[in-house]
């Protein structure tokens, strides 16, 4: 008995460690070196794109902010490819100023947790934004970040640039005064009608594309209906119609315009 459960134990561990070397470390940077506003100011924002596909098993995110003060601090969230939104550092970090990695030196603050994003498409654009939540006239300087996706990569996509999904993605900024961009994905050739509602369902303004080719897409809407007047302030919804060769497909999603 104690034999055969030697046995099943190595046989355990053989096959973990087999899993383990499936999975490939890719790391991703970006250098913005731009200083963060003022307390009440729109956040800042900046993308790495991620070309491959990889399937996530684990995933990382380096910040690296020098500041000369400890009487600041930020709000930090991270946006994935599919929308989804975690705060990594939710004004809690006071240091001389975030160098380190969230989920292997620091737990992120949440809502959210890196661990949504496991078994995820790495593939595509990935948005940090940092704004300063309290603290006027400190030096707050956002010199890097970089992504360590941990995972196994796909090898079966015919073109990895493309993705593997359709949807409406993020639409940033929101809140937003002036406009906001909307991104949406085709994982194939489609016509696309992005209406703009109001909170009583009525059709601000349309937009209709038709022949897109597969790949990342965006729309800007400045905040005006469909004779160009500017709309007042409050909720509007983004809605996405998507019609392909095989399918029909619809997402919305919630903005926030403020004069």
């Amino acid at each position: 008995m104690t034999n055969k459960i030697a046995s099943l134990a190595f046989i355990i561990i053989l096959l973990c460690f087999s899993f383990s070397l499936a999975d490939e470390t890719f790391t991703f940077h970006s250098y913005p070196n731009v200083y963060v506003p003022d307390e009440g100011e729109p956040p800042i924002a900046d993308t790495i794109n991620i070309p491959s596909h990889i399937i996530i098993n684990d995933i990382n995110f380096y910040v690296g902010i020098e500041t000369n003060s400890m009487n600041g601090s930020l709000i930090i969230d991270v946006v994935s490819p599919t929308a989804d939104v975690v705060r990594l550092d939710d004004h809690n970090h006071l240091r001389i100023y975030l160098n380190c990695w969230f989920d292997t030196e620091e737990e992120e603050d949440g809502p959210g947790s890196l661990d949504d994003y496991v078994g995820l498409n790495a593939h595509g654009q990935w948005i940090m934004r940092v704004s300063r939540w309290a603290g006027f006239g400190e030096f707050f300087m956002w010199d890097s970040w970089a992504i360590e996706v941990i995972g196994e990569p796909i090898n079966s996509v015919d073109d990895p640039n493309l993705p593997l999904q359709t949807g409406l993605n993020i639409i940033y900024p929101n809140p937003f005064n002036s406009n906001t961009i909307i991104h949406y994905s085709l994982a194939s050739p489609s016509d696309i009608q992005l209406d703009i509602y109001d909170v009583l369902g009525r059709v601000v303004t349309r937009f209709v594309v038709n022949d897109l080719s597969a790949g990342y897409h965006q729309l800007t809407w400045d905040g005006t209906n469909g004779s160009g007047d500017p709309v007042s302030s409050g909720i509007y919804f983004a809605r996405l119609n998507v019609t392909s060769e095989n399918s029909s497909q619809s997402f919305s999603k919630k903005m926030v315009l403020l004069k």
